[in-house]
């Protein structure tokens, strides 16, 4: 969840400059703020003081948030014939790649399967073994069919002999362990939502630019292009929920 967050964050600011740092915690602060696991709120905090090239005292006041107090270590009880303890040689444990939006978006319907209704399937790329169970799930509540009883598990049980079942058994076996936070959830699904409209959005215009390169723009064509630029100035203008 921790990598999801920051993901979400680093795409919408440039960390080479003060600014966009700057940005970084600005947009941050209402996320964090609102998570209630004391060790996942910290983990998200030494994150994004890293990437801010901040440190962690520094972030917490920015955010508002009082560090936690380090505990005593009392000397009454401590056996001094004790040998110190060898430290275990650390294991190395693979980075996990960020999810995408589209995979951002996957694990917010499998955690709350009903918000799939409030998906424009239009706006799902189906390039990816994830856009593609999105859609599946997507077309399922489309065509009436209720969202089975029972959950998550419930769910992947749905689509477990279809083309998408070992897409979303290994997402929901993710979500076992990471589960989004329900603080947040409302808000990372709208922000997801006006990401995926964006690029949407920037590919449209990418092909009719391209096909004006060729100078086979009609006219129809160059209104669309007006409008779609228009779309995109109104959306960067909105901003994100979590700034509302």
């Amino acid at each position: 969840l921790a990598s999801v967050l920051l993901q979400e964050l680093k795409e919408r600011c440039e960390l080479d400059t003060a600014e966009g740092r700057a940005r970084l915690i600005h947009e941050a602060r209402p996320l964090v703020t609102r998570i209630s696991a004391p060790m996942l709120r910290l983990q998200v905090i030494k994150l994004i003081a890293e990437a801010s090239d901040m440190t962690q005292t520094e972030v917490e006041q920015a955010f508002g948030i009082k560090p936690a107090t380090p505990a005593r270590t009392g000397f009454g009880n401590q056996d001094f014939n004790r040998k110190p303890r060898t430290p275990s040689p650390p294991r190395f444990q693979g980075r996990r790649k960020p999810p995408s939006a589209i995979g951002t978006l996957l694990r917010l319907v499998l955690q709350h399967p009903a918000w799939a209704a409030r998906l424009p399937v239009d706006l799902v790329p189906d390039e990816s073994a994830e856009g593609r169970a999105m859609i599946a799930i997507v077309d399922l509540v489309s065509l009436g069919e209720p969202i089975p009883a029972g959950g998550l598990g419930a769910l992947i049980e749905r689509f477990r002999d279809t083309p998408h079942g070992e897409t979303l058994s290994r997402i929901g076996a993710e979500l076992v362990d990471t589960e989004f936070e329900e603080a947040i959830v409302e808000t990372l699904f709208e922000d997801t939502l006006r990401k995926l409209q964006a690029d949407a959005i920037a590919r449209e215009i990418t092909e009719l630019l391209e096909q004006s390169k060729l100078g086979s723009l009609s006219a129809a064509d160059r209104h669309r292009l007006g409008e779609l630029l228009l779309e995109k100035r109104n959306l960067a203008g909105a901003g994100k929920v979590s700034d509302l």
